[in-house]
């Protein structure tokens, strides 16, 4: 007869095990923050193509459909002299400005507000207590905020835990707007997100004073 081989498991045997479930639960957690993060990832982009969408069709909706037939653009920087007339705006951002006259006599106004504070991850030096960007749009007076999706934010300074200052993860950091010949107004503003990999921005384009003969012919008149 054989004999019975009463060891039991060995201490080996036990670390061997111990690792293997170590490793097994490592790889399951990594793989299920890896598709958490994307999941997110997505969930952001989701957030942004909507607030995308909705502001440009809200503007289409009034200087295309009803025609634009005037346009005037301004930029300035909010100062501590100007900066009652931006009651909540900090000091050192920038103003974008878009004036519109509209061909069924009412007017529209754009302003485009973009702050940066000072961090380690920009370049340039800011003057900008604290990050601030908004989107204002509606008739002249009487403007609604858009205020861009709120995707976080993370420490300016990672590398000193003593200073509390924040940044926004998602920011308006590119801004163009032309008015081409009195003819064309040509509106693009970019938000930008360190952890996505794709690019989106607001992109508008419509004609000054056109309008369009019944017959299929066209005009181009200078406001």
């Amino acid at each position: 007869m054989k004999k019975l081989n009463n060891k039991g498991i060995t201490t080996i045997e036990v670390l061997l095990c111990f690792i293997i479930v170590v490793i097994i639960t490592v790889s399951m957690y990594s793989t299920i923050t890896s598709f958490n993060q994307k999941r997110l990832m997505e969930q952001y982009k989701e957030k942004i193509y909507t607030y995308k969408e909705l502001l440009t069709k809200d503007i289409q909706d009034d200087i295309i459909q009803l025609g634009l037939t005037h346009a005037k653009y301004t930029r300035i920087i909010v100062s501590s002299s100007n900066s009652s007339s931006y009651p909540g705006v900090p000091i050192g951002a920038v103003v974008h400005t878009v004036d519109c006259n509209l061909r069924d006599g009412t007017t529209r106004q754009l302003r485009v507000y973009q702050a940066f504070a000072k961090a380690e991850s920009r370049i340039s030096t800011n003057t900008a207590s604290e990050d601030y960007f908004m989107i204002e749009y509606g008739p002249t007076g009487s403007l609604v905020q858009y205020p861009i999706p709120d995707l976080g934010e993370s420490p300016a300074f990672p590398k000193n835990p003593s200073d509390t200052t924040k940044i926004k993860d998602l920011t308006i950091n590119n801004i163009m707007i032309k008015i081409i010949d009195d003819q064309v107004l040509s509106i693009y503003i970019g938000l930008y997100h360190p952890e996505l990999t794709t690019r989106f921005g607001i992109d508008i384009i419509s004609p000054i004073d056109y309008i369009s003969g019944g017959s299929g012919s066209s005009s181009m008149f200078s406001s």
